[in-house]
């Protein structure tokens, strides 16, 4: 660089240049460059190459980086013994690998599933099977109460190469893949507590009311409760075989719907409560005409043969059968407030005494039976026992 600085200085009094004068500066700017070369090429290989390398830690076996082929100690680019150091601790490597150790071979039944260097990994591996099947059936493992293991897990003393070794959570995988392949491999079994919640559907109570007339009726909806149901279930391989209820916690009681029902007569107010028993009959005859020996005591509904007869009014059925008196094939039902309604020459009774039948319900079929000319039916109110007009009280 100084033999640079030299030249140049010889050229300050002009630029123009002889060609001996060229011929200098091309020959120490070639040399200068060489320089240059070098010094970079040799922090190059200081910064990516070289690797400071402890020999007192390769006798303890520590992996040292080969780069292109070659082993470099920083202390001494010269000196070849790190090689042979290196590829001596190498082999000291290797070798030990193939040292056997006294080790376990885990094995259910005929199958090997490989071999762990102390017996408690065999517990590891058992408890890590089993969670994998409890989460393969997405049950949280807190509600996990049993897990039975039917064949056996065992941990044989060998002999065994380091190199075969393996850790607790290699042999647990494999071992559940084989599982899952054949349930009976270990036969696995498991006690689980649940619990879920359920919907309690309100209770329906029925209320009496004097401020509703017969027939009427008023809803007052309730409210849905909630309770928690524990059951206890038990799995065999993957499949639930049983689920039992083992507890109920209610933790929002139901409020009941109650149904009004009203008992004030509507008799007395000439409210109308009952339904047409023969809808869409011709009245053929009313209340009050005169009869041989007396009156006629309700209306006549004139219909085919065979048509349905209904119910007018809920009660319960005080008579249903043959009548000599006239009526033919009768039935009688009582209703609150000592009201009857009777039904009469039906050609086919569908109830029996004591039924309780609610309105709209099938009574029987039109007929003639009785003192009847032609097919119709006799309709009757009494109240405490004494016939009103039907009529006047049918909505």
């Amino acid at each position: 660089m100084g033999k640079l600085i030299d030249v140049l200085k010889s050229y300050k009094g002009g630029l123009v240049m002889d060609s001996k004068q060229k011929d200098d500066i091309k020959s120490v700017l070639k040399y200068t460059i060489t320089v240059i070369c070098i010094i970079f090429v040799v922090f190059a290989i200081k910064e990516i190459i070289i690797k400071d390398i402890d020999i007192n830690s390769l006798e303890s076996g520590t992996a040292v980086e080969v780069l292109s082929g070659n082993i470099i100690s920083s202390n001494d680019l010269d000196d070849l013994s790190t090689i042979k150091c290196m590829a001596s601790s190498a082999t000291i490597i290797a070798d030990s690998f193939n040292v056997e150790v006294n080790g376990y071979k885990i094995q259910v039944a005929d199958s090997v599933f490989g071999y762990v260097s102390n017996k408690e990994e065999r517990d590891e591996i058992l408890q890590k099977v089993c969670l994998s099947y409890i989460n393969e059936l997405g049950i949280d493992s807190k509600n996990v109460l049993k897990v039975y293991v039917n064949n056996n897990l065992k941990a044989i003393p060998e002999k065994v190469s380091i190199a075969k070794l393996e850790s607790s959570g290699e042999i647990a995988e494999d071992l559940y893949d084989a599982v899952v392949i054949n349930e009976n491999l270990l036969n696995m079994e498991m006690e689980v507590i649940n619990n879920h919640e359920e919907s309690i559907a309100p209770a329906v109570v029925e209320e009496k009311s004097d401020e509703l007339y017969m027939g009427e009726s008023i809803l007052e909806k309730g409210e849905s409760g909630r309770k928690v149901i524990y059951t206890k279930e038990y799995y065999s391989g993957i499949n639930k075989i049983s689920e039992n209820i083992i507890n109920e916690v209610v933790i929002k009681e139901a409020k009941p719907s109650v149904v009004k029902k009203g008992i004030k007569n509507p008799y007395y107010d000439g409210v109308r409560f009952l339904n047409n028993p023969l809808k869409d009959a011709s009245v053929t005859s009313v209340f009050g005409e005169a009869r041989t020996g007396g009156y006629h005591k309700g209306i006549d509904l004139a219909k085919n043969l065979g048509e349905e007869v209904h119910n007018a009014y809920e009660g319960t059925v005080v008579f249903a059968g043959y009548n000599n008196g006239g009526y033919g094939n009768l039935v009688i039902v009582q209703h609150e407030n000592d009201m009857q309604t009777y039904y009469a020459h039906l050609n086919e009774i569908s109830v029996s005494n004591g039924q309780y039948v609610g309105q709209g319900e099938l009574l029987g079929t039109v007929g003639t039976t009785g003192y009847s000319t032609g097919p119709h039916l006799h309709f009757e109110l009494r109240v405490g026992g004494n016939p009103v007009d039907p009529a006047q009280y049918m909505l």
